[in-house]
């Protein structure tokens, strides 16, 4: 259905849900864009947290971090994903900058990791991480940086994809033109107030659902990958990420992968979004590259 190694494992409950919609409807509304444009996620809220304190010492605990190897700090380097974690928290440490931190805070694999995975090597791709231009503040940044990624790249491609699978036509009142411009000059106290997220959409829906209906914490819309992974994914890890499979191919380093891979299987707490990533290029790569 997506034609490219497309890995946010909710796209496997976006078309069982679409399929179902199709059963009775031919035309769908969807909330993509909600979260972008009036501040939803909680990566807003903790870039803007992470960004404070003294540059100074925050760069002087980020050196020591990296002077230090995760793996050896007992009782954490048990923890789920904790080396990842670790990685990501040093280089946060680094900048006071809340956009480059939300880019961190974005990367399922962080780019040490990746240069480590992929055999040959290559240079940082700028991206609209790196957008320029007048912003009124740091939130506003955030938010046309997301606009520009995580919602174009990722949710609407997710979204368009999985409708136009079964013929569900979806869509997506918040991107109307005048919504956005609308939103774009909203003040952001009005966007996250208090830590609440979507603020003053939270105030009008109140008027009309129950507080007690909406006032719940947000829950990802994804598939139960911890479960499947252990069972229904296991064959598929032992057949896609062999050791034979990765080395003649030639494009991934198999050490790497091969211990991620007999870790997590052996009960470890690793980040199986990883796994989950390589086997669907492997999967991609062979239905048609070969």
């Amino acid at each position: 259905i997506y034609d490219e190694p497309f890995a946010d494992n909710s796209t496997v409950p976006t078309v069982l849900v679409s399929r179902l919609a199709r059963k009775s409807v031919t035309v769908a509304l969807s909330g993509d864009g909600g979260d972008e444009i009036f501040g939803g996620y909680n990566k807003f809220n903790q870039a803007t947290r992470m960004a404070t304190g003294s540059p100074l010492a925050k760069r002087l605990i980020s050196k020591i971090m990296g002077n230090v190897n995760p793996d050896f700090i007992p009782y954490f380097r048990n923890q789920y994903n904790f080396s990842t974690r670790y990685e990501k928290m040093r280089q946060i440490f680094q900048s006071t900058e809340p956009a480059q931190i939300l880019d961190v805070i974005s990367q399922y694999i962080p780019a040490s990791e990746v240069h480590s995975l992929i055999k040959t090597s290559f240079g940082d791709l700028k991206t609209q991480f790196n957008l320029s231009g007048e912003f009124r503040d740091d939130l506003h940044k955030m938010l046309a940086i997301d606009l520009k990624t995580f919602l174009v790249d990722n949710n609407l491609v997710k979204m368009d994809r999985a409708t136009m699978s079964v013929a569900l036509e979806g869509r997506e009142p918040f991107l109307d033109q005048s919504v956005i411009e609308f939103a774009a000059r909203i003040p952001s106290a009005l966007k996250i107030n208090g830590g609440v997220n979507k603020y003053i959409l939270k105030e009008i829906v109140h008027k009309h659902i129950p507080r007690a209906l909406m006032d719940r914490p947000k829950k990802p819309f994804i598939a139960p990958l911890s479960v499947w992974s252990m069972d229904r994914l296991k064959e598929f890890f032992l057949t896609y990420l062999s050791e034979e499979r990765l080395a003649k191919e030639g494009y991934l380093n198999a050490a790497p992968i091969i211990e991620m891979r007999d870790q997590f299987l052996a009960g470890k707490k690793i980040n199986h979004q990883k796994l989950w990533n390589i086997l669907i290029f492997e999967m991609w790569f062979e239905r048609w590259m070969k």
